[in-house]
């Protein structure tokens, strides 16, 4: 195999490991289940690679491998909307359920705060998917960027709900 594909797959293995295992124990915590959704897509990452490892010829290869990218890309992708839905969940139980009076004024703010920011990119975020002018993987790149500020913000909020009360 050529440097630049064996650069490829091992960040395409670093991105699983790195992210989309985190993201997955993340959710798991969260809501007590696995994301079934981003099974499919880490399936198809590693049947490409596979098919990769069973072609003789270099641009064959090369086809897979871009496949195996567009489906790690959309598995984060994935585990991103599975955890913003998770902790928007959280987030409507605090909001119904918990006493506010447990929270000083100035952290109720910058929970309303974080939530809005997570709203707002999650709802770029959705914009973007739906949009036709993609990086060439299946993800489009603005899609993706909010996405993960969209989790940064809700991991943010999700903190100040359960770190903070009085």
């Amino acid at each position: 195999m050529s440097d630049n594909l064996k650069i490829r797959c091992d960040k395409i293995y670093q991105d699983y490991l790195d992210i989309v295992c985190e993201q997955i124990q993340r959710y798991e915590a969260l809501e007590n289940d696995f994301p079934t959704g981003v099974l499919n897509e880490i399936r198809a990452v590693f049947t490409h690679f596979a098919k990769m490892n069973a072609k003789e010829n270099i641009d064959e290869k090369v086809r897979e491998l871009d496949d195996a990218e567009r489906h790690i890309k959309r598995a984060i992708r994935d585990c991103y909307k599975y955890n913003c839905i998770a902790y928007e969940n959280n987030y409507k139980i605090f909001h119904d359920h918990f006493v506010r009076s447990a929270y000083t004024d100035e952290c109720l703010i910058k929970i309303e705060e974080e939530h809005d920011k997570a709203i707002n990119n999650l709802i770029v975020a959705r914009r973007a998917e739906t949009s036709v002018n993609n990086d060439g993987i299946g993800v489009n790149k603005k899609e993706y960027d909010n996405y993960e500020e969209a989790i940064s913000h809700f991991k943010a909020m999700y903190d100040l709900i359960h770190h903070n009360a009085k």
